[in-house]
């Protein structure tokens, strides 16, 4: 760690993560914690994996976001009260995004998840997971209603400063929204959603300003 760069910071203590887990998303906000509690913290942040590459200059980034009327680009579509129709962008095609995605995303948060534990035919302990959709079971059992609706989208997305406050200030007062984001799938892909868009005074825009083409549905 000695050869680290001066401006690159290290999560302490470490946060366990893994693919789909809520892993990912605490360590994300901690680390978010810790970009926006110095005097240096930035305007703007971006949310990226290392297989993100930039297709516009530093300064043509910089400009737009400087000049943006938005406080976050992020893809968020309401998983409560809707027909579950994903809209097309011809501009940025996904083929990996069929009609029913949005019937998966509300299958992974909008339910009550049960382990069934056993044993297989090979004799060693199994489990198998359901998920109960159904409003009888659900209800009082998940954290969405009317003043709080489920939302979710791309993963990948950047936000300034406000968005980066109201995570870190939610994540610490609202347990019960993370714990129930703790037994789901991909958690990260509905939970800064949903915080983000549910509060209340935040514009945020659905393009994530990236360009991103799985039309071969290949990762």
């Amino acid at each position: 760690l000695e050869h680290v760069p001066g401006n690159v910071r290290i999560c302490r203590p470490h946060v366990e993560t893994g693919w789909g887990t809520f892993g990912c998303v605490e360590a994300t906000i901690r680390s978010l914690g810790i970009l926006y509690s110095g005097k240096d913290a930035p305007e703007w942040y971006i949310y990226l994996s290392g297989a993100d590459y930039p297709i516009k200059s530093a300064n043509k980034i910089l400009e737009d976001l400087k000049n943006s009327p938005y406080d976050g680009y992020i893809e968020h579509r309401v998983l409560t009260g809707t027909d579950f129709v994903y809209p097309q962008d011809r501009r940025n095609p996904q083929g990996w995004k069929w009609d029913d995605w949005l019937h998966h995303c509300h299958k992974r948060y909008c339910s009550v998840r049960l382990d069934v534990h056993g044993i297989n035919r090979y004799l060693r302990r199994s489990k198998r997971t359901y998920w109960l959709e159904h409003p009888f079971i659900t209800k009082g059992r998940i954290p969405f209603g009317e003043d709080f609706k489920a939302y979710c989208g791309e993963v990948w997305y950047c936000a300034n400063h406000r968005c980066a406050a109201r995570l870190i200030d939610f994540f610490e007062a609202d347990r019960k929204v993370a714990n129930h984001y703790r037994t789901t799938l991909v958690p990260e892909e509905s939970y800064p959603q949903t915080v983000l868009a549910n509060t209340p005074g935040l514009s945020l825009s659905q393009n994530i300003l990236r360009y991103i083409d799985w039309t071969e549905r290949k990762s």
